[in-house]
C-alpha cells in the first residue's frame, strides 16, 4: 500500500515514534467518550514534548480497542500501520477477526501501509483456515509482534492478568521484551529491549467487575531502578530522536547543499528512479542522516582547531609579555580573554553536544546505508539485530530510530526476488564504493598521522636546539635572552600541539582500521563479482549479508573509540 504523508508531519523529521495498541474488545458504551480523549491525550503529549517527530500507530484493528485507537490516531492526524496475522489469500474472510466488516475495512483502506506476518513453522494455510487453534497462534504472534516494534504501547486493559487474556500478555512482551520470530539473530544472553505502557484503565461490557474509572496509569519495566528513573531514560531516548528530526527538519543551507551531495553519492538519478517508493523513501533517510552527520563534522572539526588556535596564540601572549614587552599590561589581558574564549566556546559547544551529533549521525547514516542495500538485495535482515548490541544503554535511541525508520518504509514486507543486474548495482554503489572509502582512507590518515608526528618531531628538535643556544649565550653573557626563551617556549608548546591533535583524531587507530575493512571489502568484492557472474545469486546475498555485518561491527567500533576523545581544549 503506498505510503503518504499527512499534512501534520510537513515540518517533521524523518524517524518516528512508534505506537501500539492492544486491547479488550468489548468495550462499555458508556465509557467511550473518555477513552476517545484518553487516548487524544496521550497523542497530544507526546506531539507538545516532540514536536519535531511524527507519530505513527501500529493497529490490527480487532474489533474494541484496537479500533477505536486508530480512529483517533487519524482524527489527530496519525499514520496507521496495520500488521495482519496472516499473509493476504490465506484466509480473508477472518481478516478482520470480529465485529463490523465494513468498520474494518474503512480504517484498512485508509491505512498507511499493511505488514503481512509469514505464518509460524509447521502453521499452514488450511490450518488457519480450519483450526481456532493455529488462528490463535498467529494472533499471539501479532501481539508479539506489536511489543516487539512499537516504542509506547497504549493499553486499553482492565488490568487483570487472567491465563487467557492476550493483552495481558502483549502488556508482558512490553515491558520485558520479547525475542524470536522478530529478533532471532539475538543471543541467548542478550538483555531485550523493553518498553513503556500507557496503560488506561478500561472495564469490560462482559464481566461483571468492580466499575473502575477510565484513567491513564504509567507502566515501565521493572528492570529500571524506579519510574521516575525509567521516566528519565525513555524521555532522554525520545528527545534524542526529536532533536534529529528538528537538525534535519529546519533544512539549512548547508544540509541542503550536503543533501544534495550525498544523494548524487549514493544512487544516479536512473538508480533511484528505478527503486520501488518504499526503498526509495528509505534512502531519503540515509541521505538526511549522512548529510547531517558531515554538516555536524564539519563544525566539530571547525571547533577543534579553534581551540587548538586560540590556547597557541594565548600562550603566546603570555611568553611575550612575560619575556619581552612586561609593560605592556594589554598583552597580559588578551591572554585572559583568550583562555576564556576557549573556556567559553568549549562550554558553548558542549552544550550544542556538537560532536555527539556528529557521532550519532554517523552511526545512524551508516548503519541506514546497510539497511538500505541489504533490500536492495533482496534481503529482509534488520541492521537492529546487528548493530551497537554491546551500547544499548547509551545509544539506545538510534536503535529505535532504525527499526521505526526501517518498518514505516517497508521494512516487513516480504522480500522480492532479485537479479543479476541488481545486485551488480549493490556492488558497484555499495561494495565497491566503500572498498574505495576505506583504501582511500587508510592512506589518508596514514600520512596525516606521519605529517603530524613529523612536525611535532621537528619542533620538539628545533625546541631542544634553541635551548642548546640559549645554554651557550647564558654561559657567555651571563644573562638570558627572553627571544630565545619564547622561541623555546613555542617550539615545545606546538610540537605539544600537533601530537595531541594528532592522538585526538585518532589516525593511526583510524588507518589499521579502514586497512582491515579494505582488505575484507577488497575480497568481499572480487567474490560477489565472480557469483553474480556464475549466476549464485543466493550465495551473492549470503556475501552482502556478511559484507554489511562487518561494517556495521567496523562502525561501532568506530562510534566507540571516538566517543572515548571528546571535544575538548588542548591539554597543553
Amino acid at each position: 500500500m503506498a505510503h503518504t504523508t499527512n499534512a501534520a508531519e510537513v515540518s517533521t523529521g524523518p524517524v518516528p515514534i512508534v505506537l501500539g495498541v492492544t486491547g479488550h474488545r468489548d468495550l462499555r458504551e458508556g465509557d467511550l467518550p473518555a477513552l476517545t480523549d484518553e487516548v487524544r491525550g496521550i497523542i497530544e503529549t507526546l506531539r507538545s514534548k516532540y514536536p519535531h517527530t511524527p507519530l505513527k500507530l501500529l493497529s490490527p484493528l480487532a474489533a474494541g480497542a484496537d479500533r477505536l485507537v486508530a480512529q483517533v490516531a487519524r482524527k489527530c492526524g496519525v499514520g496507521v500501520i496495520v500488521p495482519l496475522p496472516w499473509p493476504n489469500g490465506v484466509h480473508d474472510a477472518l481478516r478482520h477477526r470480529t465485529g463490523d466488516r465494513q468498520e474494518f475495512d474503512d480504517l484498512f483502506d485508509r491505512a498507511e501501509q499493511t505488514v503481512e506476518l509469514p505464518l509460524a513453522e509447521g502453521v499452514s494455510a488450511r490450518d488457519i483456515q480450519q483450526s481456532d487453534q493455529a488462528r490463535d497462534k498467529q494472533y499471539a504472534r501479532t501481539g508479539a509482534y506489536i511489543a516487539r516494534h512499537s516504542q509506547i504501547l497504549i493499553a486499553l486493559w482492565d488490568g487483570e492478568d487472567h491465563p487467557d487474556s492476550g493483552t495481558a500478555q502483549v502488556v508482558r512482551w512490553q515491558q520485558t521484551g520479547v525475542a524470536a520470530p522478530f529478533a532471532a539473530s539475538i543471543g541467548l544472553l542478550d538483555e531485550l529491549e523493553n518498553g513503556p505502557v500507557y496503560h488506561i484503565t478500561t472495564p469490560r461490557a462482559n464481566r461483571s467487575s468492580e466499575a473502575k474509572e477510565v484513567a491513564t496509569v504509567y507502566r515501565y519495566p521493572a528492570s529500571d531502578e524506579s519510574d521516575e528513573v525509567a521516566a528519565n531514560r525513555f524521555d532522554k531516548l525520545w528527545r534524542h530522536i526529536d532533536t534529529f528530526n528538528a537538525s534535519v527538519a529546519q533544512a539549512s543551507p548547508a544540509l541542503q547543499a550536503q543533501s544534495e551531495q550525498s544523494r548524487k553519492w549514493i544512487l544516479s538519478e536512473d538508480e533511484w528512479a528505478a527503486q520501488p517508493p518504499p526503498l526509495r523513501s528509505l534512502f531519503d533517510c540515509f541521505v538526511l542522516a549522512d548529510a547531517a552527520s558531515i554538516v555536524f563534522r564539519d563544525t566539530t572539526l571547525r571547533t577543534l582547531k579553534g581551540l587548538f588556535v586560540m590556547m597557541l596564540a594565548a600562550l603566546l601572549c603570555y611568553e611575550v609579555y612575560t619575556h619581552l614587552f612586561v609593560d605592556i599590561w594589554p598583552l597580559l589581558l588578551v591572554y585572559l580573554l583568550l583562555l576564556g574564549g576557549v573556556s567559553l566556546w568549549h562550554r558553548r559547544s558542549s552544550r550544542a553536544e556538537l560532536q555527539a551529533k556528529y557521532l550519532d549521525d554517523r552511526a545512524l547514516a551508516e548503519a541506514l546505508r546497510v539497511q538500505c542495500f541489504w533490500r536492495m538485495a533482496g534481503l529482509s535482515d534488520s541492521v537492529v539485530d546487528h548493530y551497537l548490541r554491546n551500547l544499548r544503554s547509551e545509544l539506545d535511541w538510534i536503535r529505535q530510530a532504525l527499526r521505526a525508520t526501517n518498518l514505516v518504509h517497508g521494512g516487513h514486507q516480504t522480500a522480492v526476488a532479485v537479479g543479476p543486474d541488481t545486485l551488480n548495482v549493490v556492488r558497484e554503489r555499495w561494495v565497491e564504493d566503500q572498498l574505495k572509502f576505506f583504501r582511500k582512507g587508510a592512506t589518508r590518515d596514514e600520512e596525516k598521522q606521519a605529517w603530524w608526528h613529523r612536525r611535532a618531531r621537528w619542533l620538539f628538535a628545533a625546541a631542544a636546539g634553541l635551548a642548546g643556544v640559549q645554554l651557550v649565550l647564558h654561559l657567555v653573557t651571563g644573562h638570558l635572552n627572553h627571544v630565545l626563551a619564547v622561541l623555546v617556549f613555542v617550539a615545545i608548546a606546538c610540537s605539544a600541539l600537533c601530537h595531541e591533535y594528532a592522538e585526538m583524531q585518532a589516525y593511526s587507530v583510524q588507518a589499521k582500521r579502514y586497512d582491515w575493512m579494505r582488505s575484507f571489502f577488497e575480497t568481499g568484492h572480487q567474490q560477489l563479482q565472480a557469483l553474480i557472474k556464475a549466476g549464485k545469486l543466493a550465495e551473492a546475498q549470503a556475501v552482502i549479508r556478511e559484507l554489511g555485518q562487518e561494517a556495521l561491527h567496523e562502525n561501532a567500533e568506530w562510534l566507540l573509540q571516538r566517543r572515548h576523545r571528546p571535544l575538548r581544549p588542548p591539554q597543553v
